[in-house]
């Protein structure tokens, strides 16, 4: 990793963005870091070779090769410590690049487990409404049927008229029935009704003068027409239309 090139940074960092594009800003934050020491190295690099030079012009060739091999080891020093700076920096930020997207894809699916579910659900729900809602369809389409609507109609249309001529017909008695309330008296007179008239009462007298005459006649001739047969049959017949007459009397 000591011979890391800006290059290879920025495609370090370009991949850790593409894995995970929140870590954009933390990531151009380190290049720019990266960029701004590489600068300043190559800078203090073109700096010390230039003093460098000027010492070697001045100063004797042992001297100045001391000089430089020191500088050398310094700047490989420092491009050293850079160097395992910023592979420490990449692989921390790897590592928690790759566990981010462990967990955002971790996270990512459970959301799509549960949004998938949820959809099965609605559908199996939709499913249902459809299928009730067809039979619903088909149950008015047999029973509320344009015909069966019709015929409905006119029976309800019959039942208003037979309605309509019952509540006239009840009106109409009822007015007949205070018109004939208010035509009658106050109080009726009372009458003595003759359940039978008088030329009823001759013919029904006569008619038991007949059969009283004809029992007391056939009591007679069975006992030879003596006396005490025909005295036992008249008094009998006499208590008989007594008590037939107050029973009429009684009853009318």
């Amino acid at each position: 990793m000591s011979g890391l090139t800006p290059e290879t940074v920025r495609g370090i960092i370009g991949t850790a963005v593409q894995i995970n594009p929140a870590n954009a800003p933390a990531a151009l934050s380190a290049l720019q870091n990266y960029d701004l020491a590489y600068q300043a190295n190559q800078d203090s690099i073109v700096q010390n070779d230039l003093q460098n030079q000027v010492a070697a012009a001045q100063q004797q060739n042992t001297t100045n090769q001391g000089t430089i091999s020191d500088l050398q080891s310094q700047i490989a020093a420092g491009q050293a410590a850079l160097s395992a700076r910023i592979a420490a920096d990449a692989a921390a930020l790897t590592a928690a690049v790759n566990a981010q997207r462990a967990t955002d894809v971790a996270a990512a699916e459970k959301c799509t487990q549960d949004d998938i579910t949820h959809i099965e659900t609605l559908v199996a729900s939709y499913n249902l409404a459809a299928r009730e809602n067809a039979r619903l369809v088909s149950a008015g389409n047999a029973n509320f049927s344009p015909s069966l609507s019709q015929d409905l109609s006119g029976e309800i249309q019959q039942l208003e008229q037979k309605r309509a001529e019952l509540k006239a017909s009840i009106e109409q008695h009822s007015r007949d029935f205070v018109d004939l309330r208010d035509a009658m008296p106050e109080r009726i007179p009372d009458t003595n009704v003759h359940i039978l008239d008088d030329y009823t009462m001759w013919v029904l007298v006569l008619s038991y003068s007949l059969f009283i005459f004809s029992v007391i006649f056939y009591y007679c001739h069975i006992h030879s027409y003596a006396l005490n047969s025909i005295l036992i049959s008249t008094i009998s017949a006499g208590i008989l239309t007594i008590f037939i007459f107050i029973l009429m009397i009684l009853l009318l």
